[in-house]
């Protein structure tokens, strides 16, 4: 019963680690979104910025 505990607490540390990895990637494409709340276009590197019709 102690393996099982051990193994089961090994899986969901992995598993909960795999969330919190995702889970920080979604916040980086959040913060490098295309458009701000209203949805207009933001400055894109180069002085361009992206239109909504894109």
């Amino acid at each position: 019963m102690d393996e099982a505990n051990r193994q089961n607490a090994a899986l969901l540390r992995n598993s909960r680690e795999l969330v919190d990895r995702w889970i920080q990637y979604l916040r980086t494409l959040l913060t490098g979104s295309l458009y701000n709340a209203g949805g207009a276009g933001r400055e894109v590197v180069g002085g361009r910025t992206l239109d909504r019709s894109a």
